[in-house]
């Protein structure tokens, strides 16, 4: 079995998922489908065929080079000597909000170093931590009476995920799970 990836940023999760899930198929019973490296080999485009401009004529790609050209210019000419698009709209647009919160220094060191002391990355325990914010947000949002009893009952229950792929079986509808 061959495991390709490309480039990707990811986590802890992320790789543990990909790890298990590639050394079951390792582990398991089953035999992997085969096929011959030839049928392999024909499922793969020619290089020809990724670049078709190969099989132009030179002068045909010449043409094409220079109106290519000419037409980036015309487009690149219009960005000289400031923004071309003139403002009509108004000049206070609304803004996004964005809220950010930072901790004081000694209180990441201690996080660090309690994660450290129990044997554990930042990566695991953080989101952990970020569902019991997010429930105790929820839950002082209930208790002022902002969300109603309802959806305060919907967000128990509901799967919280920060990174890795989603636990939906508590939001599955018993009939159907059963």
């Amino acid at each position: 079995m061959l495991l390709i990836t490309t480039h990707f940023i990811s986590d802890l999760k992320y790789i543990t998922t990909i790890a298990r899930v590639f050394l079951e198929v390792l582990s398991s019973d089953h035999e992997l489908p085969y096929l011959p490296f030839a049928d392999r080999l024909a499922m793969v485009p020619a290089c020809e065929a990724l670049w078709p401009h190969v099989s132009m004529a030179t002068a045909k790609r010449r043409w094409r080079k220079a109106i290519r050209f000419a037409l980036f210019s015309v487009r690149i000419a219009k960005f000289k000597g400031g923004n071309s698009f003139p403002r009509k709209g108004p000049s206070n647009y609304v803004c996004a909000r964005m809220l950010a919160s930072t901790m004081p220094l000694h209180i990441s060191k201690t996080i660090l170093a309690t994660c450290r002391a129990l044997g554990i990355i930042f990566g695991n325990a953080f989101s952990i931590v970020t569902y019991i914010a997010l429930s105790r947000v929820l839950h002082k949002l209930y208790l002022r009476g902002r969300i109603s009893a309802e959806e305060w009952q919907y967000r128990r229950r509901q799967s919280t995920y920060i990174t890795g792929p989603p636990d939906l079986r508590s939001s599955l509808n018993p009939v159907w799970y059963s």
